[in-house]
C-alpha cells in the first residue's frame, strides 16, 4: 500500500527525535509554535525558517516539528504543517473538571 507524503513525514521527523544527540531550546521550540500558531495556512519547513527571526538547523527543526506533532499540537499535510492546538478548548474542560465533570477513558 503506498504511503502518502505526510505519513512518509513524519515518520522521517520521529526518526530524528528518537536519535537526537542534542535537542532544541526552550525559547526555539516556543518560537516555532509561535510561527505555526500565527500561520493561517500550513506551512513547508522553508516557510517556518523564514518567519523565525533566528536561523534553524534543518534537523533542529524536525526534532521540534516531532515534539509538536507527538504532544497532537500540529500536524503534517500534504501541504505543510498545521497548528491544531486549542487551549480555550483545554481551559474548558479544565474548568469543567474543576466543577466535577467525569472523564471516562475508553478502553
Amino acid at each position: 500500500m503506498l504511503q502518502n507524503h505526510a505519513d512518509r513525514e513524519e515518520k522521517t521527523i520521529r526518526m530524528y527525535f528518537e536519535k537526537a544527540i542534542h535537542y532544541p531550546t526552550l525559547k526555539t521550540v516556543i518560537d516555532v509554535e509561535n510561527v505555526l500558531r500565527k500561520s493561517k495556512k500550513p506551512m513547508k519547513r522553508v516557510d517556518i525558517k523564514k518567519m523565525l527571526k533566528s536561523k534553524i538547523m534543518h534537523k533542529t527543526l524536525n526534532i521540534i516539528l516531532a515534539y509538536l506533532m507527538e504532544r497532537n499540537m500540529a500536524i503534517n499535510t500534504d501541504e505543510g504543517f498545521v497548528w491544531i492546538y486549542d487551549q480555550q478548548g483545554v481551559k474548558k474542560i479544565e474548568e469543567k473538571i474543576q466543577r466535577g465533570l467525569v472523564v471516562k477513558l475508553d478502553q
